[in-house]
């Protein structure tokens, strides 16, 4: 009996911590979630300041370019970046024009001699401004959602075209300035690094920028993600636990429904069964079923032995 209080009390010690805790990171955690909803509904407005990855001098003659990450696709492993700008051009404009190469390089440390695959594009003459959306491979680890990390190279080579012919400038001599913004959903891009030394890099033009750019998801997704799993898991076994057989069927349907929405909620557009949580989620539906299937045997058993033992008591 003693022994029994003794288990009692440390369970309900145990429930109290769990609680504490829970309402503890709720109240911090809240207000940091809502903060940075807010900084990444800011990022993706197109008035937002952008970051320089190439500063240019000051020259009548310049050019102006912007790298805007626009999308994550995790099924072809693709980043869509919308590359907009103009020449400004004071003089002599058409004696000559400029030819964007932007790639996606590798790093000669890992031992990968792939071509890198290039997209082109033509700046137009006359101060006219131009935009393309190209894409670019992706690395990173989608499992791992939302903990998950991504980064892709990119390098920028600048092709001059005049009577003479074609030369890829060496160093930023036509004064090219480049910015880049991100206007990605549940993505944030945590930093650039500047490549400078492109000996180190496959390219197949010596570049005038290459940069790498690290990407993860905010702080709202990382906090979100994991509490609502586990409020999933709690309410899950106290449903199928707790409840009665008359409404043990409802209450494992109500949990299968549950589990679909918080993964449209949790997970987003993401592919079935490509993270972690996937397995998770299908980990909460297959042990609630086998809850109530061992629930319905021990029913079972027990409705029969009742039977067997009325018929008994019937012959006697």
């Amino acid at each position: 009996m003693v022994r029994s209080q003794n288990f009692d009390r440390l369970l309900i010690a145990c429930i109290n911590i769990a609680l504490g805790l829970i309402i503890v990171v709720c109240l911090f955690g809240i207000p940091l979630t809502l903060i940075s909803f807010k900084d990444e509904v800011a990022t993706r407005d197109p008035e937002h300041p952008g970051f320089e990855l190439l500063r240019s001098e000051k020259a009548e003659d310049y050019t102006e370019i912007e790298l805007a990450f626009k999308d994550l696709n995790v099924v072809t492993s693709s980043m869509g970046i919308e590359v907009s700008g103009y020449h400004q051009c004071s003089k002599n404009c058409d004696d000559h024009s400029f030819r964007l190469h932007i790639s996606s390089f590798t790093s000669k440390s890992d031992g990968l001699n792939a071509v890198p695959i290039t997209e082109m594009i033509t700046i137009p003459k006359g101060n006219v401004e131009f935009s393309k959306i190209i894409r670019l491979p992706v690395l990173g680890t989608l499992s791992l959602f939302p903990f998950d990390k991504h980064h892709i190279n990119i390098s920028i080579a600048v092709e001059r075209l005049d009577q003479n012919g074609s030369t890829f400038l060496i160093s930023n001599s036509e004064h090219l300035h480049i910015i880049g913004s991100e206007e990605l959903q549940r993505l944030h891009l945590t930093r650039n690094d500047i490549i400078s030394d492109y000996t180190k890099i496959n390219s197949v033009h010596t570049p005038t920028l290459a940069f790498t750019s690290y990407f993860e998801r905010p702080f709202y997704v990382k906090f979100l993600a994991p509490i609502t799993i586990i409020l999933l898991i709690i309410t899950s076994l106290a449903t199928v636990l707790s409840a009665k057989m008359a409404n043990l069927m409802t209450g494992s349907t109500g949990i299968i429904f549950g589990v679909w929405g918080a993964r449209a909620l949790v997970i987003g557009d993401l592919p079935p069964e490509s993270t972690f949580a996937d397995v998770v989620f299908m980990m909460i539906v297959l042990v609630s079923l086998m809850i109530v299937i061992f629930k319905l045997a021990l029913f079972a058993k027990s409705y029969l032995e009742n039977e067997i033992l009325g018929l008994k008591q019937a012959e006697d």
